[in-house]
């Protein structure tokens, strides 16, 4: 007998792709539900195979919590999300000899103290980093981009404005704001700690000069006393400033009495100049740079103003 025969149809390939759970699809736009029924539909021997192959997986591949993420990841473009800690090609202008934390955080342009940057190529403060603001117009003009929040210690990269996390940066980071646990406390108080500072020449944390701002070397004597009473050097130093929490002559001090024990000090010395600014503030001028004073006045008055 002669066989007919028999007339294929394209819909067959496409019958037997999805008996094996091979359904394809045919454009990304076509939503969650799309998405969701495809792999439903391919639910068979490719989730047989992925099963099999990865036996430890914490999900069911018919499971809805499976079919929702695999449709999250299909939807979400790639690169999305990715701005927040990329990596930034400007890390190697960072120069680490020309930052100064020590001073009052103010922009050198608008002399204000809210949201101040420092530039950590050239060690200036500005005001912001958005579009329009001195930091951005910074990175722009003298193409320096890597900035750090003075308060977060958030590093940045301008013009771009995204955040920057890399591990280089933590001695930076604890160079702005060094922090203390009582176990750390309590190893100071009993062993001897070297440090090095970046020209390579070594200190010992607690035991470092304080800079002469012009007749201040009597509010230095008293810093150097309050450093060596034991217990109220160890209140200053495991000290928290609350978030939000304005300046005063409690916080200031603490800040320098950790700067001076801080043993990754990029630098021997530290400067008490933030310290007596709020000084000058707090006492209405009686104790301001320039001007000498007894250092018995200045200490019943820093007493006194820690009692308080």
């Amino acid at each position: 007998m002669e066989k007919k025969a028999r007339k294929k149809n394209p819909g067959d390939k496409a019958h037997a792709g999805n008996k094996r759970g091979g359904k394809k699809k045919e454009s990304y736009s076509g939503g969650v539900e799309e998405v969701e029924q495809v792999d439903q539909d391919g639910e068979g021997e490719g989730a047989d195979q992925a099963t099999a192959t990865n036996p430890t997986s914490p999900t069911s591949p018919t499971s809805p919590t499976s079919v929702s993420n695999s449709a999250e990841a299909r939807l979400v473009p790639r690169g999305a999300g990715r701005g927040r800690g990329r990596v930034c090609p400007y890390l190697r202008t960072i120069n680490r000899n020309l930052l100064d934390f020590d001073f009052e955080k103010l922009c050198s342009i608008s002399m204000s103290n809210l949201h101040v940057y420092a530039c950590l190529v050239c060690g200036m403060y500005f005001q912001g980093i958005g579009k329009g603001t001195y930091a951005y117009t910074h990175a722009l003009e003298k193409n320096h981009y890597v900035f750090i929040n003075l308060e977060s210690c958030k590093t940045c990269c301008l013009p771009e404005n995204y955040e920057i996390e890399d591990a280089s940066l933590n001695d930076i980071k604890y160079f702005l704001k060094p922090m203390y646990t009582v176990e750390q406390v309590e190893y100071i108080c009993r062993n001897s700690i070297l440090g090095k500072s970046l020209d390579g020449a070594d200190f010992f944390p607690g035991f470092v000069g304080l800079n002469n701002l012009k007749h201040t070397d009597y509010c230095n004597v008293i810093i150097q006393l309050v450093c060596s009473i034991i217990p109220l050097r160890n209140f200053f130093l495991v000290f928290e400033t609350k978030k939000y929490m304005a300046k005063n002559i409690i916080s200031s001090l603490s800040e320098l009495i950790k700067k001076i024990y801080n043993p990754r000090n990029f630098k021997g010395v530290v400067s008490p100049h933030e310290f007596l600014q709020t000084v000058g503030i707090e006492s209405k001028k009686n104790f301001k740079i320039g001007s000498k004073n007894d250092p018995l006045d200045f200490f019943l008055w820093l007493i006194s103003k820690i009692h308080s």
